[in-house]
Order: C-alpha cells, then sequence, then structure tokens
C-alpha cells in the first residue's frame, strides 16, 4: 500500500494513531520521494508496532477500562474525520457518504431506528492500523465508540452500538448494529 493512500484511508476510515502516523505523515509531505517499495514495510510496521501497543495495554488494564479507552479513541477519531458533521439531521446523505467512503452496504429501518452496516465478506479491517491475526478482538471496541460519535452528530442522542460480527474476533466480516431514536434526526 502506497503511504499516501495509507495516510489517507487512516483519516477517512477514522482512526489515528500518535505512535507512528505523525511520524508517517510528515516524512510523506517533507521528503517528496516517491511512491515506491520502502513504503511497504511503514505500513506493516506501524500494524504490527499498534497491534503490541493494544495487547501491551490489554494485559495492564481490566477488561472494562480498555474497552472504555477505545471507545474514547475511536469517538476523537469520529471528531476529526469531518464525515458526520456535514450532515447534521441528513442521515441518507450521511449514509451515502458512507456508502462512498467505506464500500459497506446500509440499511436504515427509520421506523424503529436500526441501522445495519456490512463490509465485504473476507475483507480486512477497516482501520488501517489494525490487521487480522495481529490486533485482539478486544480493539473493536475503538470501532464502537467512533460509530457512536458519528451518529450523535447526525442523529443527536446516545446511539446504541452492537458488534454484531468482526474479523478481528474470527467472523468473515464487520457488522454493526446501530439504534438511534426512532426516525430523528438532528434538525
Amino acid at each position: 500500500m502506497e503511504r499516501r493512500h495509507f495516510i489517507k484511508t487512516l483519516c477517512t476510515g477514522g482512526c489515528v494513531c500518535s505512535c507512528g502516523i505523525g511520524h508517517l505523515a510528515s516524512k510523506a509531505v517533507a521528503s517528496g520521494e516517491p511512491s515506491g517499495k520502502n513504503e511497504d514495510w511503514r505500513a506493516s510496521f506501524v500494524q504490527d508496532r499498534y497491534a503490541k501497543l493494544l495487547a501491551l495495554m490489554g494485559e495492564r488494564m481490566d477488561a472494562r477500562a480498555f474497552g472504555s479507552l477505545m471507545e474514547d479513541l475511536g469517538r476523537f477519531c469520529a471528531s476529526r474525520t469531518g464525515i458526520a458533521q456535514r450532515f447534521p439531521g441528513d442521515p441518507d446523505g450521511f449514509f451515502g457518504e458512507l456508502r462512498h467512503r467505506w464500500h459497506a452496504d446500509i440499511a436504515y429501518d427509520r421506523d424503529h431506528g436500526k441501522v445495519s452496516i456490512a463490509f465485504a465478506a473476507g475483507s480486512e479491517c477497516v482501520c488501517p492500523l489494525l490487521k487480522k491475526g495481529l490486533a485482539s478482538g478486544s480493539a473493536c471496541q475503538c470501532s464502537v465508540g467512533s460509530l457512536k460519535g458519528l451518529f450523535e452528530e447526525v442523529f443527536g442522542g446516545s446511539p446504541d452500538v452492537r458488534i454484531v460480527e468482526s474479523v478481528l474476533r474470527g467472523g468473515q466480516r464487520c457488522l454493526f448494529e446501530v439504534t438511534v431514536a426512532k426516525a430523528s434526526a438532528k434538525a
């Protein structure tokens, strides 16, 4: 994966990690290096390092604290993407943008306030920092926080986000279910 594509995917995917991305981003801009082989090892290195960081944190924290920390990180990521901020009160526009950026199937049952977000089967984790087989499934709480943050911007209130299936937890794909207030969106 090319560095510029990796960083762009990172930002639009909604995840940020201070342990390596700042360095990669500054090198991409400052060096003016053409895309090439040198970039491949960096993306892999960041994935390995981030997985190790999460594993070390998981060993030193209880599960509840770790899950809360990951959700907070996800909310931080969501606040930096600019995705939902453009669509307050406009779920259809928001879902169109998510389909475009994430290439996910999104179904919205307006009457019951249920949203299903399904990524392609056999795919990797949406977050470019995470890789199947390296990161623990507990890292998926970051996605829960990210989705909560995004849906709060569009719908208001406190959405409930449930992980139905996850590639990091052994699933074939990532599938999330979000419950929002019935037929409501921020005005």
